[in-house]
């Protein structure tokens, strides 16, 4: 059979299953705490087989129909390139549409150069980065509507400040960040493809994530991981919002793999939701990869402080959703 047969009927099966899975969560009130109740439990009337149905079978699904749905919402953004942003406001809203990670996002910006300000064109890279409908879909569907909401919040406050920061120094050391014989055209970014082959290009690049995941949840499920970490580091919600920030900026997490990699974490309760936001904001908004491609558009000095600026950012606002929640 014709691989794009296969992936495309995948596909919509998939979709046909979670439409069912959440209307009958809904009429049956099954969640986390009470998932025993749920049928397919029932059926299968194992612990562990039920734990690797829920997290390597149902996981996969959610993801491989997110990406669907991404690939579907950025080919109809970017046949519309005068929507490109004028305004820090307008940046952030037009970068959380854009299914792209900041690696993809830096390359077009060439199309911005010399049209818009610095502060603007930071805040679009940085919000490109940390939303878009999959990022939102699968926060919903994984870690539930306060992740989502406070996720959202969050990344407005980042990419608005960072974009602000950056042009503040950027005035101050009299620089032009822009290099374009460094950036490439749209075409260089990706090659236009079929949109069920490159869903199932972008899904494979997720697989590992989907596997520790699936590896962690079921270990936090069969022994008492949860007890020993809240023995060590994890028992100092301010020491464990600082370091789940640090290690966040080199660990290459991209378009929501991070959520894959944070939801048995949060699900167990090991760790603060200002610490989840935190490691979020950092591993997804700036990475190594990112950081190196960044030197080039912005320099060294500006690329530091922007990297500094995430960091120290992403801490405070994970502090104060700590305080508040």
């Amino acid at each position: 059979m014709n691989k794009k047969i296969i992936i495309k009927s995948l596909i919509y099966i998939g979709i046909l299953y979670i439409i069912i899975d959440v209307i009958y969560r809904i009429i049956k009130n099954i969640s986390p705490a009470n998932k025993e109740s749920c049928i397919i439990y029932q059926l299968i009337n194992n612990k562990i087989g039920f734990l690797l149905f829920e997290y390597f079978f149902e996981l996969t699904i959610i993801v491989f129909v997110g990406i669907f749905l991404a690939v579907i919402a950025s080919r109809y953004f970017l046949k519309y390139r005068q929507l490109y942003p004028k305004t820090a406001l307008s940046a952030f809203l037009l970068g959380s549409i854009l299914p792209l990670c900041a690696c993809t996002i830096i390359p077009l910006i060439k199309y911005l150069k010399n049209k818009i300000k610095l502060n603007v064109i930071i805040t679009f890279i940085v919000a490109a980065s940390l939303l878009n409908p999959y990022i939102l879909f699968l926060s919903f569907s994984l870690l539930g509507t306060k992740y989502t909401l406070l996720r959202i919040l969050a990344s407005f406050i980042l990419s608005i400040s960072i974009g602000y920061i950056v042009s503040f120094f950027n005035n101050k050391f009299k620089s032009k960040p822009i290099k374009s014989k460094l950036l490439c055209n749209l075409s260089c970014v990706k090659e236009k493809q079929d949109i069920y082959l490159e869903t199932y290009s972008l899904f494979r690049k997720t697989l590992i994530y989907i596997l520790l995941a699936g590896i962690f949840g079921i270990l936090f499920e069969l022994f008492n991981l949860k007890q020993y970490l809240f023995n060590t580091i994890f028992n100092n919600h301010t020491i464990q919002l600082v370091i789940l920030s640090i290690i966040g900026i080199p660990m290459y997490f991209c378009n929501g793999s991070e959520i894959i990699f944070l939801k048995p974490f949060i699900h167990n309760q090991l760790i603060t939701m200002g610490s989840a936001i935190a490691f979020s904001l950092t591993s997804v908004g700036i990475c190594i990869t990112s950081i190196i491609m960044l030197i080039g558009f912005l320099g060294k000095k500006l690329t530091i402080i922007l990297t500094i600026s995430v960091l120290l950012m992403s801490i405070i606002i994970g502090y104060i959703i700590n305080l508040i929640i």
